[in-house]
C-alpha cells in the first residue's frame, strides 16, 4: 500500500475557524477514552504534531487534533502544507499511521484504500475509453445530438416571364402566310415630277 509521499510545502500556523476536515468521512472514530486522552494531552502540551492541511486549509491529516484544539479554545494550530496527488488516498494513508486503531479498524480502512483505488483504475480506464471513441476535434461527444434536417418542400412554380409583348411593327401570321406590316407614311409627301412638255 505504498504510496508518493506528499511534498510538504510550509510549515506555519493557521486559526482553526480558517481549517475544515477533507469531504472524506469513512474513517473509524476515535473511542471515548482516546479522545478524552489526546484532548488532555493538548491541553497540556499543545498540537505537538503539526496538521497536515492544503493550501485552501482542508485538513488532510489532523482532523481529531483540530477537534480537540477548537473545544479547549485554542485560535491557532502549526500546520504543514502538503500537496499530495490524490487527497482521498492521502487521508487513508494518514489514518492507517494512526497507532490507536485496533487491528479489525486497520483492516477496514486497508479494504476501504484498496476499494477506493479500484474505482479511482476503472474511472481513469473509462475516461480513456471514452478518449478513444470520441477523440479532440470532432464534434461527436457524448451527449450531443445529431444534426436533424428538415424534408425539402415542393417545388415552386416557375417565375413569369417578363418578356415584353409584341410590338405592332412585327410581322403577324396567319393562315393564309405572312406578310410584311406596311410602313409609316414619311412627312411631308414628296413632291412628284413636273410632266414634260410635249411638242406642239
Amino acid at each position: 500500500m505504498s504510496a508518493n509521499p506528499a511534498k510538504a510545502i510550509a510549515l506555519e500556523w493557521r486559526r482553526t475557524d480558517q481549517l475544515r476536515p477533507h469531504q472524506h468521512t469513512q474513517l473509524p472514530p476515535l473511542s471515548p477514552l482516546a479522545r478524552s486522552a489526546l484532548e488532555a494531552d493538548v491541553g497540556k502540551r499543545g498540537i505537538v504534531e503539526p496538521l497536515e492541511i492544503t493550501a485552501d486549509g482542508i485538513v488532510l491529516n489532523g482532523r481529531e487534533r483540530l477537534a480537540a484544539a477548537k473545544r479547549l479554545g485554542l485560535e491557532q494550530v502549526p500546520v504543514r502544507i502538503v500537496n499530495p496527488a490524490d487527497e482521498t488516498e492521502h487521508v487513508i494513508l494518514a489514518a492507517l499511521q494512526r497507532r490507536h486503531l485496533s487491528a479489525s479498524q486497520r483492516a477496514a480502512l486497508a479494504l476501504e484504500l484498496d476499494r477506493y483505488r479500484d474505482l479511482k483504475t476503472t474511472a481513469d480506464e473509462r475516461r480513456r475509453q471514452n478518449l478513444r471513441q470520441h477523440p479532440r476535434g470532432q464534434n461527436c461527444h457524448l451527449g450531443a445530438r445529431p444534426e436533424t434536417r428538415s424534408p425539402p418542400g415542393p417545388a415552386s412554380p416557375p417565375a413569369p416571364s417578363k418578356t415584353p409583348p409584341p410590338s405592332n411593327n412585327t410581322t403577324r401570321s396567319s393562315s393564309k402566310g405572312s406578310r410584311p406590316a406596311s410602313s409609316p407614311p414619311t412627312w411631308p409627301p414628296a413632291k412628284s415630277a413636273a410632266p414634260s412638255a410635249t411638242p406642239s
